[in-house]
């Protein structure tokens, strides 16, 4: 397996947030009540936001600030299974907005395991920062999601 550094899966997660803020997008538009567009919405710009996080962790990186060889391994499985639908059939198939902060959540508790390893193996104060400010985030979001699905049952 290659080496990779702190760079290469900043790289991966940008585009892991990428394919959060479409499906959120998505689900903005597919939502029939005014209250989910909104939450759906709100999650897509916070997402973006995380994108531009992450393009400036790539940026300001260090290209020496290699990942151990099975942390890589591990982060690299965790962007790979992430449970955002990839393509539109797959977010077709979700039935309600509920289904749709199902998998957020899941999604959010996917992305707090892989910058919480990522945060680990760093070594960049820099680095450590802009990853502590992403879990926040991210835990944030896990905490709004939850009571978004509860406020729609």
């Amino acid at each position: 397996m290659e080496q990779l550094n702190v760079s290469d899966i900043a790289r991966l997660a940008m585009l892991n947030e990428e394919k959060g803020a479409r499906f959120y997008r998505s689900m903005t538009e597919k939502a029939d009540s005014q209250k989910a567009k909104d939450i759906f919405h709100k999650l897509a710009l916070e997402e973006t936001e995380h994108c531009k996080l992450f393009a400036s962790l790539v940026r300001q990186s260090d290209k020496s600030e290699r990942i151990e060889q099975k942390s890589a391994a591990y982060l690299k499985t965790l962007l790979q299974f992430n449970v955002f639908p990839d393509d539109v059939e797959d977010q077709v198939n979700i039935k309600s907005p509920q289904e749709a902060l199902s998998i957020g959540i899941q999604a959010e508790k996917d992305s707090i395991l892989l910058y919480q390893e990522l945060f680990n193996n760093a070594t960049s104060e820099k680095t450590k920062n802009i990853l502590s400010q992403l879990l926040q985030e991210e835990k944030m979001h896990l905490i709004e999601l939850r009571h978004h699905l509860e406020e729609l049952y």
